[in-house]
């Protein structure tokens, strides 16, 4: 996992990233996320979760891209990021069919994992409650994960596709042999019979064809102006894969623009959590329990009631009345104080501050994810040196921080280069 953050107002937009990366279980951070995405216009690209695209690294992506475009202008910030996702979904000099087909196959190895983390998860709850790690038991957790992963991915919107009748057919044959290696590692730890594999070998297909995600996304967030725009646009999107036909890519935020009404975004990627207790003044840990404790509650009262050997219906029903007024009425007093006591005040200074005090803001705030982190029990994943950029209407993509793995001192021509592209 990394952090970025992303702050916009109505003068300028600014992309702040640490240099974090894992690759091969190993965590390095010298790695680039902030791009411009066209040297000459104001717009900039942001990259988070995977270091590449079906087997390209992502810097390599981004700047062959830029390449393309060279002096293009474009009117409003989404024209420059449709054209980058077409880019991935047609490209076929940097991104073969073997690859792109290889990478839809991955993904049905990265379902099949999480399927098999969500059972083992549903199983501890079982073993958590003092029951027994009986067959039995571990039949139902499976049944249970399967239940809610069938639920999440049905629910989900579908996704784009090429207009062609035949591509869910394509896919799936393009993938039986990952589906079948899949379900045959999964039986190593669970047990299966005809029915369950056969639900696996759905959900897998279905998975693909769905608006949800379970790992192994490259992240982009594309944040600047198009020609007509007077305030900094922004869209983030998650891309997964681009392959017979399938082109499989979650949007978190469909647009977050600056408006006459709305003159400040905070949006923090990947690692979000300290900057929601910036602006919320509550950890997300805590609202999570606050959320969830009074349905917990309630729900135990009622059902005692109408356990034993004397069933209370009327006073369960009565419970169960009181526990949701209860609920209603604190969800709505939560937001109102959230929204009144921390982050509109937060939005309507941070709405004034200058470019450099913006800068400073979106770096403080990638700095303490990492300081949380290194302070945590967990895994450095957010850390190394934090690159800032500005993007304003009337200066352009401005680089405030940023690392060179060379002095550029030392590299004239490189620099020359860059300079005459």
């Amino acid at each position: 996992m990394t952090s970025e953050v992303a702050v916009l107002t109505k003068q300028a937009v600014v992309l702040a990233a640490d240099s974090a990366v894992t690759s091969g279980g190993k965590i390095f951070d010298t790695a680039n996320k902030v791009f411009a995405l066209s040297k000459h216009q104001p717009v900039g690209i942001m990259a988070y979760s995977s270091a590449d695209v079906m087997g390209v690294p992502v810097e390599t992506v981004i700047k062959e891209f830029r390449h393309l475009q060279g002096r293009d202008k474009h009117q409003s910030l989404g024209d420059y990021a449709s054209r980058f996702e077409e880019f991935l979904a047609t490209d076929n000099s940097l991104f073969t069919d073997e690859a792109r087909r290889s990478r839809v196959s991955a993904l049905v190895q990265t379902f099949a994992g999480e399927l098999h983390s969500y059972a083992q998860y549903k199983l501890n709850e079982r073993l958590r409650q003092g029951q027994k790690t009986t067959r039995t038991n571990v039949k139902r957790a499976l049944a249970d994960a399967i239940a809610e992963f069938t639920g999440r991915i049905r629910s989900a919107k579908r996704i784009r596709v090429v207009n062609r009748p035949d591509v869910r057919a394509r896919v799936a044959a393009e993938i039986n042999q990952a589906r079948g290696a899949a379900v045959t590692w999964f039986e190593r730890s669970w047990p299966t019979n005809r029915s369950i594999r056969q639900r696996i070998h759905r959900l897998a297909l279905d998975y693909l064809f769905r608006d949800v995600g379970f790992g192994g996304e490259a992240g982009f967030v594309i944040a600047g102006f198009g020609t007509n725009d007077v305030f900094p646009c922004l869209r983030a999107f998650e891309f997964y894969c681009s392959s017979l036909g399938l082109h499989k890519v979650s949007r978190p935020e469909e647009q977050q623009d600056i408006t006459d009404d709305c003159g400040c975004r905070i949006l923090a990627f990947a690692q979000g959590d300290v900057v929601t207790t910036f602006m919320e003044g509550i950890d997300p840990i805590y609202k999570g329990f606050l959320e969830h404790f009074p349905e917990a509650f309630f729900g135990q009262k009622k059902a005692l009631l109408l356990a034993g050997r004397k069933p209370q219906p009327r006073k369960a029903a009565i419970v169960e009345s009181v526990g949701r007024e209860f609920r209603q009425a604190l969800d709505t007093q939560f937001k109102d104080l959230v929204s009144r006591q921390f982050v509109q005040p937060t939005m309507e200074v941070v709405a004034m501050m200058p470019k450099a005090e913006l800068a400073t803001l979106a770096e403080a705030l990638v700095n303490l994810t990492g300081l949380k982190r290194r302070a945590s029990a967990y895994a450095e994943t957010v850390g190394g040196p934090t690159d800032v950029a500005v993007i304003s209407k009337g200066d352009g993509f401005v680089w405030v921080k940023r690392k060179h793995y060379f002095d550029p001192k030392l590299n004239p021509g490189f620099m020359a280069q860059y300079l005459e592209e």
